[in-house]
């Protein structure tokens, strides 16, 4: 493996990673195997791999579409920049370098591509002009090898993700 990334780890382990900038940490998955083992790990910060909070384009149970059209009474553009913004810089808070993923669908969420990609454009267009968040689609490989250039540290971990809760009492 180049890169594991786990959509959900047990939350008192999520909340004490986000609390020390550590959900992204070097695996070293094998003992007898030494460095040739170790793999870059990530968890997300929601705790899921769903999208941010607001950013959810689908067809149901999802958040608002993009209006751009200012003509429109509910043109939303300057409101949903400031709340990518916001969840941006709260993602940044969680993991070291300059870098951060975010996922966007969900397997209950991601019935209507068409719909998420629309308002994707939208969304990069507009986030792109303010200059403060550089948006772009990507793949996990390609994140993980700018990860991998940042000349900072990552914890190293040895031991097992395991068990799962997602809430007290689970």
């Amino acid at each position: 493996f180049e890169a594991l990334f786990f959509g959900r780890i047990t939350y008192t382990e999520n909340l004490a990673r986000k609390a020390n900038r550590s959900l992204e940490f070097i695996w070293d998955s094998s003992e007898s195997l030494g460095p040739t083992s170790d793999i870059f790990s990530g968890a997300f910060a929601s705790g899921n791999y769903g999208p941010p909070g607001g950013f959810c384009f689908d067809m149901e149970h999802c958040d608002d579409v993009i209006y751009d059209d200012p003509r429109l009474e509910n043109y939303n553009v300057p409101q949903t920049m400031d709340l990518f913004y916001e969840r941006c810089m709260e993602l940044a808070g969680y993991q070291r370098g300059n870098d951060i993923i975010l996922n966007m669908g969900s397997d209950f969420h991601y019935a209507n591509a068409n719909s998420w990609y629309k308002q994707l454009d939208k969304l990069i267009h507009y986030v792109n002009m303010n200059g403060t968040v550089n948006a772009f689609y990507s793949t996990p490989s390609v994140y993980t090898d700018e990860k991998k250039k940042w000349k900072g540290s990552y914890e190293v971990r040895k031991d097992d993700i395991f068990p799962l809760a997602d809430n007290p009492h689970h």
